[in-house]
């Protein structure tokens, strides 16, 4: 189940929250069109994505979970489907926004808005999976502006 927050102005302390626990990967491009990318999933890994200047969406579908699985690199963590569904849900990142895609969640980030172009300079934190488990909390402390200072 994806989530998306919106950390308004906590944005920057949730950042450095994540930065400090856990790894994040720093990215600046140009979008795609929906047909330049395909849907990704992971095993690992919870992403949480965010974008620091610029926009893009953000697909996700359920509807790949009964599809044939694709081939999975584990030292990625990483599977690419071939095909696309029929339907989506379109998550719009803008800075401040905040989208956490679960391991086995099919995703495709880096969709250039309509036909805006416009740099992106975004972020993807890699949370294991066992992070979560071990702390069921993780996230209600990470958005919860009140709770932030306590979070582990």
């Amino acid at each position: 189940m994806s989530l998306c927050f919106d950390g308004g102005k906590q944005a920057l302390q949730i950042e450095e929250q994540l930065a400090s626990r856990f790894t994040v990967n720093r990215e600046h491009y140009l979008p795609f069109a929906r047909d330049e990318r395909s849907y990704e999933v992971h095993r690992e890994y919870i992403d949480v994505q965010f974008v620091r200047e610029g926009c893009e969406d953000i697909l996700l579908s359920w509807s790949l979970r009964t599809q044939e699985q694709p081939v999975f690199d584990p030292a990625r963590d990483i599977a690419f489907y071939s095909k696309k569904p029929a339907e989506d849900l379109l998550v719009h990142l803008r800075p401040g926004i905040f989208c956490v895609i679960f391991p086995f969640e099919a995703h495709m980030p880096c969709i250039r808005p309509d036909k805006h172009v416009e740099t992106v300079q975004k972020c993807v934190a890699k949370i294991p999976m066992s992070a979560y488990i071990d702390d069921p909390l993780l996230f209600t402390r990470l958005f919860t502006p009140e709770v932030n200072t306590k979070m582990r």
